[in-house]
């Protein structure tokens, strides 16, 4: 781990939300401004979209739906924005060897990429044989995330979705994606914010406990993931939030009732870049230890 540099400091919680503009402000095509408009069919499971003039593929939709056939009505929801955003944001990016962390069943990588890619890596025995008869990785490794079985700068990207947050060593886990990472390359992962329990307005001890059921041990606003990913060596690039609190309060009472057993009729969300929310979305780049010190 390299020395705490002035970059690696971590700003006070008001700042989060600056901190959030000033990312938004760098992107020159100001794609930021815009709205998606997720329309959610929860009876049958399939999920539409009204693209308002984004820079996704127009048949995108086709691999999501078959993608989320799987999911409950809740993770539609979440997947759907969160997938959304990443293809509108990064899409660019997805290029290269890339490495999909914590890959369940390959259902996310499938709707990202819309094309092979080369490593999927899980320690559930179940998730890895799901994906190894889904055919969306060349390779599929059973292992962990804290000991990637690859050899040193083999990686272009390594992806994370709705992963980090569950680890509680990620210490291991940054370490070994800039250990496979090639120079230059990048980490994108997706995850909960710290402002996640705050927008279910339920009180600190049904938060606790709910970050407690659903194993969150790393809840953060952009500027405190700036902070660690500069300890490992990692600059963060860009970065932003999604999921407003309305959002939220419809996903919590859907995954509620799904686990009643009820089902809901369709609804319709916006699906948008946001200076503060309970997703935050990272993209960091592998930085040569020598140019961090200076």
């Amino acid at each position: 781990m390299t020395p705490l540099d002035p970059r690696c400091r971590e700003d006070d919680g008001q700042s989060a939300s600056k901190h959030s503009q000033c990312y938004l402000r760098k992107n020159r095509h100001r794609k930021c401004t815009k709205e998606l408009q997720v329309t959610v069919s929860f009876i049958s499971n399939e999920v539409y979209y009204q693209f308002m003039k984004l820079t996704v593929k127009k048949n995108s939709h086709c691999n999501f739906n078959k993608s989320l056939g799987a999911f409950d009505q809740a993770t539609i929801l979440w997947r759907n924005i969160e997938v959304s955003l990443l293809k509108q944001k990064w899409s660019q990016h997805f290029k290269g060897k890339v490495l999909d962390l914590g890959c369940g069943e390959g259902e996310i990588a499938n709707a990202v990429f819309e094309k092979q890619i080369e490593w999927g890596l899980d320690n559930d025995s179940e998730m890895i044989n799901k994906a190894k008869r889904n055919h969306i990785y060349k390779i599929v490794l059973e292992a962990d995330a804290t000991k990637i079985p690859l050899k040193n700068g083999k990686v272009d990207l390594v992806f994370a979705n709705s992963v980090l947050e569950h680890i509680p060593n990620i210490d291991l886990v940054f370490k070994e994606a800039y250990r496979v990472l090639k120079p230059g390359g990048q980490l994108i992962a997706t995850m909960p914010s710290h402002k996640l329990v705050d927008y279910l307005s339920l009180g600190k001890l049904y938060g606790w406990w709910f970050n407690q059921k659903y194993h969150h041990f790393h809840l953060y606003n952009l500027s405190k993931w700036k902070r660690i990913l500069c300890q490992y060596d990692f600059q963060l690039v860009d970065g932003y939030y999604y999921l407003d609190q309305p959002t939220i309060k419809l996903w919590h009472r859907l995954l509620w009732l799904n686990k009643l057993g009820i089902k809901t009729k369709q609804e319709t969300v916006n699906a948008r870049f946001l200076n503060l929310g309970a997703g935050v979305a990272i993209r960091a780049q592998k930085i040569l230890k020598n140019k961090i010190r200076q």
